[in-house]
């Protein structure tokens, strides 16, 4: 296995997208870190509330940077810190 930081707005940062998948054609689980980019994908600015609020369904931010990282199959496990329960 393989885990690596991969979120929405770092896709090309460290192995990025590309390295998940290569990952992901030679078997190998890969195991996703800050998926929240340690917090601050939870919390977005208005500007960016407002354009997902357009969207048919509406989601939080977290739920759209999960969304994200669901799309891939390659991606095995998607860890993120939580620090109460409600968080769980």
């Amino acid at each position: 296995m393989c885990q690596i930081q991969l979120n929405i707005l770092d896709d090309n940062h460290q192995a990025g997208v590309e390295g998940m998948k290569y990952a992901g054609s030679k078997g190998i689980p890969v195991v996703i870190m800050e998926p929240l980019r340690g917090g601050k994908l939870a919390s977005v600015s208005k500007d960016i509330k407002d354009i997902w609020n357009e969207a048919e369904t509406r989601r939080t931010p977290a739920e759209w940077a999960f969304r994200w990282l669901y799309n891939f199959p390659e991606i095995a496990v998607i860890l993120s810190g939580v620090s109460t329960m409600e968080h769980v």
